[in-house]
């Protein structure tokens, strides 16, 4: 692992800064859909400001003329004979257009958008002029912008565009430096030819150089043609800027391989190539040489184990290699009885070491941190997704145990998984390791043995108690692959004084130094199914040719579990084995009983108190008494004595205190003394301070306690016409019969009346 220092690190950054402050032209681009490129010209100007023969244009300050052209010009296969010559830098085929002075990238199909921008920018050829030409020795029609300003009136510049009877097209500048940085060098221009006029533009008929990129320079030129590849070999001819020497014969391309035939069949500008001795060995190509570029290998020499084809027969080491793998034992062939296996083969599940290089494991690292640092006490590694079943044999991190050299550090080796890799993981692997402390570099763990398992998270890495440097990188680029997975975070968290059972939040955007080494051929759990293809290489029980029991493992490694072993209420128990409800978590073996008539420890029984003995809806534990259905749960209070609604007692207005037999809410006055009861008739007791028989009155004030007692029952007490009525006449309008109180009698209790105040008077004194 390389390492780079702050001052490196600065003056890499320096450089690429450098590097990037000019925007480079491109030389060649294309082609469009109709088949244009362009590739550099040779510079060709020609100055028509005193040329005799050239036309000025009227154009002035700004708008267009339409200029008639000396021959038919075929442009995005439609032949023009006119072209609208605009002030702003640019060639319309559509003679109405003015082209407008604001430029745009192409394509674009805003109206009066040029089909040829030479350079498509707000330009004023008040200052300066546009002029025409006809080159017809050289076939080719100029139109020239020469010394024109740009807008307002800033500087000027100079270029032009020859039109050829062939539809190539070149641009020529001259000068193009306005003496001003918003519009030197083509910053605010655009440069490019589209199929405006045709309308083909969005079919793709449109190819641009560059567009509001200081990207231009004096004394360049460049072509833009539809040169077509006549011998179909895909590349078209140099005669028109393309790579193809010769353009009449599919054979011969740059990608063409050279032959013994004195032809240039690469395009290479040789045609000596295949008779060369290269190698000087004596012999050309055409001569025998299989390989001239290695002297010991020619059609004369002889084979020996070297890893060459010495005598250009039968292949590589042919008498040596026993298996015709084109590797020999002498040249690493680890296995020259089986032609899967030499150097380089692909790895294979077959028990064997395919590519010879010592080990069937593979190793994943993770994105390669150039900055280091130290902590205290913390966990770094990394959080990795499989997408298979894979066999974690162990891992490896570069790290710096920081101590005295040669002095044993102790650290411990984690695994965590977890279904939520931003959430609580759980610890399965914890492996204590003491290492040297021999300076930086990779250290490897023990033997892990984990079958990680597609859908869940691992976070794999090393603690460590005290100061220990490590390597790292802040902007990876997760997730990455892994070949068996992906590396989706990297993981941090501490410090810690030992490593929890439990964590959370162990994922991390910083990407921390670890190799991830897994696979491997070996059988680890001695099933008969290797590692590499065993869904789980650590439980005997699972392998491909084992039968599916009830355990809630994939036994026969097919993907999938049977559906009485899953786990759908996600309890922690399999209905084939011990969950009798599947769909309820809150039901499985030693569950708590819960009062809702539910067997949730799975006992096989519901509890008796779980039961509705009196049948009113509600169960024992829940019923105050569920011998009575009219006592549970939010029934309505009734005058019974009994607690109907079970919220735990009886109202006070149905107690009997005084247990005479009545209580309040059935018209008991006084619950409290046994001789006050609606049942009495009369007042039984005139001088006990007691409403007897509860009509509202007690003792002497009750007309009871004066006369022969009372003359009806305790319901009729008080009635109109009763002995102790109010006086008001009975509806015969007479006293009552019945009544003790007699006429000569009456004249007695009226005389007792007026003296008892007097008796109470003289009490006061």
């Amino acid at each position: 692992m390389n390492r780079l220092s702050p001052a490196s690190l600065a003056g890499l950054l320096a450089v690429s800064l450098t590097a990037l402050a000019t925007p480079a032209l491109a030389q060649t681009g294309g082609p469009d859909t109709f088949g244009y490129r362009y590739f550099p010209a040779t510079y060709d100007w020609v100055d028509l400001s005193t040329l005799g023969g050239s036309v000025p244009t009227t154009i002035a300050g700004s708008g267009a003329e339409t200029v008639a052209l000396p021959f038919g010009f075929d442009f995005y296969g439609v032949t023009y004979n006119s072209v609208r010559v605009g002030a702003e830098g640019g060639l319309s085929f559509d003679v109405s257009a003015g082209i407008p002075s604001g430029n745009g990238c192409l394509p674009s199909t805003s109206s009066g958008a040029p089909d040829i921008a030479v350079f498509w920018d707000d330009l004023n050829p008040q200052v300066g002029e546009i002029r025409t030409f006809h080159d017809s020795a050289n076939s080719r029609f100029i139109i020239s912008w020469e010394d024109v300003a740009h807008a307002p009136n800033n500087g000027s510049a100079s270029f032009q565009v020859h039109l050829y009877e062939s539809s190539d097209i070149q641009f020529h500048y001259e000068d193009v430096n306005f003496g001003n940085t918003v519009s030197n060098f083509g910053i605010s221009a655009t440069v490019g030819i589209q199929d405006n006029t045709g309308g083909t533009i969005l079919a793709g008929d449109f190819l641009e150089w560059f567009c509001n990129s200081p990207v231009l320079s004096d004394g360049i030129a460049v072509t833009f043609s539809s040169c077509a590849d006549d011998d179909g070999d895909g590349f078209t001819a140099d005669t028109c800027g393309g790579p193809d020497c010769d353009d009449t014969d599919a054979d011969i391309n740059p990608d063409a391989a050279e032959a013994c035939d004195g032809v240039d069949n690469d395009c290479d500008g040789v045609t000596t190539d295949e008779n060369a001795d290269e190698d000087g060995d004596g012999e050309t190509p055409c001569q025998g040489d299989c390989d001239d570029g290695e002297a010991l290998v020619l059609s004369t020499g002889t084979e020996v184990c070297d890893g060459l084809d010495n005598d250009c027969l039968n292949g590589i080491d042919d008498p040596f290699d026993g298996d015709g793998d084109q590797w020999a034992t002498c040249v690493g062939d680890c296995d020259d009885a089986d032609a899967s296996i030499y150097p380089g083969a692909p790895e294979i599940c077959d028990g064997e070491d395919s590519d010879c290089d010592g080990t069937t494991l593979a190793s994943y690292e993770s994105p390669d941190g150039s900055l280091f640092t130290t902590a205290n006490s913390f966990y770094r590694g990394g959080m990795f997704s499989p997408s298979a079943p894979t066999f974690l044999e162990n891992i490896e991190m570069w790290i710096d145990p920081d101590g005295t050299f040669n002095s044993p550090r102790s650290v411990v080796w984690l695994v965590y998984e977890g279904p939520d890799p931003t959430g609580d993981m759980n610890k399965i692997v914890e492996l204590p390791q003491q290492i040297p402390s021999s300076g930086a570099g990779w250290y490897a763990s023990p033997q892990m043995a984990v079958a990680m398992q597609p859908g869940m998270y691992y976070s794999l890495g090393i603690w460590w108690d005290g100061v220990m440097g490590y390597g790292y990188e802040t902007s990876p680029i997760f997730p990455a692959p892994t070949g068996w997975g992906e590396q989706v975070a990297g993981s941090s968290l501490g410090p810690w004084t030992s490593p929890p059972p439990m964590a959370g939040n162990l994922d991390s955007s910083t990407s921390y130094d670890i190799q991830v080494i897994t696979g491997g051929e070996g059988d680890y759990d001695g099933d008969g199914d290797l590692t590499c293809e065993d869904c789980n290489d650590t439980d005997a029980a699972a392998s491909s040719g084992a039968t599916e029991i009830c355990d809630g493992v994939d036994n026969n490694c097919d993907g999938m579990l049977a559906p009485a072993e899953g786990d759908a209420d996600g309890d922690g128990y399999i209905p084939c084995i011990d969950d009798c409800d599947d769909g309820d978590d809150t039901i499985y073996p030693g569950a708590p009983e819960a009062c809702d008539g539910l067997d949730n420890d799975c006992d096989g029984t519901v509890p008796a108190d779980e039961l509705d003995g009196d049948v009113d809806g509600s169960p024992g534990c829940e019923d105050c008494d569920d011998n009575d259905s009219t006592n549970f749960p939010g029934n309505t209070e009734v005058c019974d004595g009994q607690d109907n609604d079970c919220i735990g007692g009886v109202p006070t207005n149905e107690a009997d205190v005084d247990q005479d037999g009545v209580r309040p809410c059935e018209g008991d006055c006084d619950d409290f003394s046994p001789l006050a009861t609606p049942d009495n008739e009369t007042e039984t007791d005139c001088d006990d301070n007691v409403d007897n028989d509860c009509d509202g009155v007690t003792d002497l004030t009750d007309p009871d306690c004066f006369g022969g007692g009372d003359d009806d029952d305790a319901a009729d007490d008080d009635d109109l016409g009763d002995d102790d009525d109010t006086g008001i006449p009975d509806p015969e309008g007479a006293c009552s019969c019945n009544s003790d109180v007699s006429d000569g009698g009456g004249s007695a209790w009226f005389a007792t009346l007026f003296v008892l105040p007097l008796l109470r008077r003289r009490r006061r004194r």
